[in-house]
């Protein structure tokens, strides 16, 4: 069925920690845009667990956030939100045609509502959980939760979307068929267009006072476990020279523990931590960086891999899955770090890329090509229900 010009009532279910919906309203817009749920051709009523707890409507988007009065405790929101959920649907009177899931606990909460009013679940795989899982606190624990999750949920999924080549091969795993499983990306970087037509070079170095002697190796990403900047560091630390900045742009769990790591391994003066960074202001990180890194043990599909290609900056990825679709895995479109050479392989990358020459800039326009064919898709939701 193809509903492109009806318009749907689709629930997302999803956590909302920061509380966009009252602190940042127009980035949550933009989230929606990314994902292609667009306000103008559907009704939205979004239920979030956060830090608050209340109900909202703005524009076509309704919210019902749930607050969080225990420990983030996984299994309990998952139980609780089986109960909660039907009750407010009930309360506010949504019925939905579409609910919209990136997670697999959550699938279990949309159970009732698929039976009583014959809602069909859309799920939308963009990390690959059970791996990601292992590099947290007690991950066997979360690992063995997350399989189980995964086991049950897939017999009630409608529509199995995936964000990549590698999300697409965990689904199949899982035991969906391929002709199933859609490929669904989002369009970061066109909802970001006008913020890339204003970006500027040379804002970042003025802002951190990076000389244009120096070159700036560039990692954006949450600071958690599996984005491998523990990783990232230890080699760091080991190329000589000081003609080298890094700059990390994120923020997470792990912000106190990366700064001590960086004070003990005595780069403060050459690592910048940014912090979070405005999808705005995001773009004029990537028109001063020379390099761009993610060496994460663990990813889905790395939107801001998408957004290096985009701009012309050459790529050092991990070799996982995810970020060899990317950069192909003859490193046609960037390169990927075995980790078996260590710092020298790492070092070397660096040095070819700083190098230029036909080479990289074969590898930079195969890499926008590759992004530019990947946008192309701009259709909505609706045109695949």
């Amino acid at each position: 069925m193809n509903n492109k010009n009806k318009k749907l009532n689709i629930l997302i279910i999803s956590f909302d920690w920061r509380n966009i919906f009252q602190n940042d309203f127009g980035q949550l817009i933009s989230k929606l845009k990314r994902d292609r749920l667009y306000i103008e051709d559907n009704n939205l009523f979004l239920f979030n667990w956060g830090i608050k707890g209340y109900h909202q409507k703005k524009e076509n988007i309704e919210t019902f956030h749930v607050k969080y009065f225990l420990t983030k405790n996984r299994v309990v929101c998952d139980i609780l939100s089986l109960f909660i959920l039907p009750w407010v649907l009930f309360k506010y009177k949504f019925r939905p045609d579409i609910i919209w899931i990136k997670e697999f606990p959550f699938v279990f909460s949309a159970i009732i509502p698929k039976i009583l009013w014959k809602s069909k679940i859309v799920f939308l795989l963009s990390a690959t959980p059970r791996s990601l899982v292992k590099t947290r606190k007690f991950g066997n624990i979360k690992f063995a939760y997350q399989a189980c999750c995964e086991h049950l949920a897939k017999f009630f999924i409608d529509y199995p979307w995936a964000n990549g080549e590698a999300t697409k091969k965990y689904l199949i795993d899982m035991g969906f068929r391929q002709d199933e499983i859609k490929i669904f990306s989002g369009n970061a970087i066109l909802r970001d267009i006008e913020y890339i037509k204003n970006s500027e070079r040379g804002r970042v170095r003025k802002q951190y006072n990076i000389g244009n002697e120096k070159k700036i190796i560039l990692s954006v990403g949450r600071l958690e476990r599996e984005k491998g900047y523990d990783r990232l560091l230890k080699l760091f630390t080991k190329i000589e020279g000081d003609d080298l900045v890094l700059i990390i742009v994120g923020d997470g769990v792990l912000k106190e523990e990366i700064k001590k790591q960086i004070k003990d391994l005595n780069l403060e003066k050459k690592v910048v931590l940014a912090g979070w960074v405005s999808r705005e202001d995001i773009w004029d990180y990537y028109q001063d960086a020379d390099v761009f890194t993610l060496l994460s043990y663990s990813d889905g599909c790395p939107a801001v891999i998408k957004e290096a290609m985009y701009m012309n900056v050459p790529v050092i990825g991990s070799n996982i899955e995810s970020i060899k679709a990317f950069l192909g895995k003859n490193n046609e479109r960037g390169f990927i770090f075995t980790d078996l050479g260590g710092v020298k392989e790492f070092e070397n990358m660096i040095n070819q890329i700083l190098a230029g020459g036909e080479k990289i800039e074969n590898k930079k326009r195969k890499a926008k090509e590759y992004i530019e064919k990947e946008m192309k898709n701009l259709e909505p939701i609706n045109c695949y229900i």
